[in-house]
């Protein structure tokens, strides 16, 4: 009988993160928000930096290290 099936629709988002029809609690993704707020906090630091002066490679690190940390979740 049909009328007694439930079904549940989930949409994912990106990978590990899924949102569900149902009131379903997952894990939360905070980390992740988290370190996007800081990922473009750095880029815009970056973008103040003048290009080719050692501040500039030194922030580029530190953008670089948030995209892996953000790539390694």
């Amino acid at each position: 009988d049909y009328s007694t099936a439930k079904i549940l629709g989930i949409d994912y988002a990106m990978q590990g993160m899924a949102v569900f029809s149902e009131k379903i609690e997952t894990e939360e993704a905070d980390f992740f928000r988290k370190n996007e707020k800081r990922l473009a906090r750095e880029q815009r630091k970056l973008s103040r930096c003048v290009r080719g002066s050692h501040n500039y490679e030194l922030q580029k690190k530190k953008v670089a290290r948030c995209h892996e940390k953000i790539r390694n979740q």
